[in-house]
C-alpha cells in the first residue's frame, strides 16, 4: 500500500492506494558505476547512497473511477507531494499514469526521504 497526499489541505489530496505483485516499491541502489580498464580489471567509482535515486513503479488494478479522477487531479496541481510507503516518506512527483487499460501504472520520481 501507498499513500499519495498534499503539503496544502486539499479534501481531494489524500489517496490510498493497494499496490498489485509487480510493482517497483522495495528498491534500492547505490551511486555507484564500474568502468572497465584494459588490464581487464575494472574501476567502481562510488558517490554513497540516496533515496532519491530510487523512482517507484505502481501497479494498481482495484481502482474506482473516483479514485482515478482524484489521482489524475493529484497529478495536474501538485507539482510535489508526498507519498508514504513501508520504507519511509518521501517527497516526489507523479510523472506518468498509464489508465488505458488495468492495471493502471503510475511512475512515481522521488525527491528526497523526510522520514522513516
Amino acid at each position: 500500500m501507498i499513500i499519495l497526499y498534499t503539503d496544502t489541505f486539499d479534501l481531494n489530496g489524500y489517496l490510498e492506494l493497494n499496490n498489485d505483485i509487480g510493482s517497483t516499491i522495495n528498491i534500492s541502489t547505490r551511486r555507484a558505476s564500474k568502468s572497465k580498464t584494459l588490464d581487464g580489471k575494472s574501476i567502481i567509482s562510488d558517490l554513497g547512497f540516496s533515496s532519491a535515486d530510487n523512482d517507484l513503479l505502481v501497479r494498481v488494478s482495484n481502482i474506482t473511477e473516483e479514485n482515478l479522477n482524484k489521482l489524475l487531479d493529484i497529478q495536474k496541481f501538485y507539482p510535489i507531494l508526498n507519498v508514504s510507503t513501508k520504507n519511509g516518506v518521501f517527497k516526489c512527483a507523479i510523472k506518468t499514469i498509464r489508465y488505458d487499460s488495468l492495471p493502471i501504472q503510475i511512475e512515481i520520481l522521488l525527491k528526497e526521504k523526510i522520514n522513516g
